[in-house]
């Protein structure tokens, strides 16, 4: 794919070949933070752009390079998650038709949702009035209810994958292996996950209402790293936005602090001595 920015490469599913799709910039339902995603209308179906990056790494496309080595994956979320996202911000003894909650006068790419969400999806609600009107109010317990069946599908899929949950793996990396888990550990990964696209307070009140035991007290903070700035990204995998970049700088170890202290000892010996280089100038 090829923009105003250069050429990209995506992975995209087979089904999306031919499908015009649109980049959009919506608040991410997890964090609030600006992310990108890709709308297929003609499907329904909303995307969230994930992108994995490396280091000096560049693409060979026929008889050019392409300076930009990242690859950028499209995943499709449900954009019911996104509408909470929403929901959870109003008044809960307010009626207001969904047009109205999905106003944002930062991001006004939210009205392109309307095109992929069906209203009678909105399980979280409580429906006022006849469906034509569709005047709605936020409704807790229904929502965690909803919430609560997203989790046992993510664990039906974990299960059906043979995919090793637990303390020895971490939430970005599965590893598939023989046998079954504990099936608290494997809503606790379910949960985890879910919890990447819902607020940090709605996703402590769901895992209480499953009854869910963290042993590790890791769940609730091991949302995926937000990324920074679309078009210069230093992160492995990220999701897309348009922030700057960062950097973390690495703890200093025993091994390093010696060395250094090495370098320094070296340099201090070296003061005053000419550079070999120039023993071979010429003489004036």
């Amino acid at each position: 794919m090829e923009n105003k920015f250069g050429t990209k490469i995506f992975i995209l599913d087979e089904t999306l070949r031919g499908q015009k799709l649109k980049s959009i910039k919506l608040k991410h339902p997890g964090n609030d933070k600006q992310a990108v995603f890709l709308l297929c209308e003609s499907r329904k179906e909303i995307y969230e752009l994930l992108s994995f990056n490396e280091k000096h790494r560049s693409w060979f496309i026929d008889e050019s390079v392409a300076s930009n080595g990242q690859i950028y994956m499209p995943m499709i979320i449900d954009p019911l998650y996104i509408v909470l996202s929403y929901l959870v911000k109003c008044d809960p003894k307010k009626v207001q038709p969904i047009q109205h909650v999905l106003e944002d006068s930062e991001f006004h790419d939210i009205k392109y949702l309307m095109n992929v969400i069906d209203v009678k999806e909105l399980k979280m609600v409580h429906q006022i009035g006849p469906e034509d009107i569709n005047a709605f109010k936020y409704n807790e317990s229904k929502a965690l209810e909803w919430l609560k069946k997203k989790c046992l599908i993510v664990v039906e899929a974990l299960k059906k994958s043979n995919v090793r949950t637990g303390q020895n793996v971490t939430s970005q990396t599965y590893v598939n292996v023989n046998g079954n888990s504990d099936e608290n550990a494997y809503l606790l990964t379910a949960h985890g996950i879910v919890s990447e696209y819902i607020s940090m307070e709605l996703s402590t009140k769901l895992s209480s209402f499953m009854n869910i035991v963290d042993e590790s007290k890791q769940v609730n903070g091991a949302k995926r790293k937000s990324i920074v700035d679309l078009e210069n990204v230093n992160m492995k995998k990220s999701r897309l936005s348009d922030e700057t970049n960062f950097k973390v700088n690495e703890p200093e170890t025993k091994e390093s602090k010696k060395a250094k202290q090495k370098n320094e000892k070296l340099a201090k010996a070296a003061t005053g001595s000419k550079n070999i280089l120039s023993f071979f100038n010429k003489k004036s």
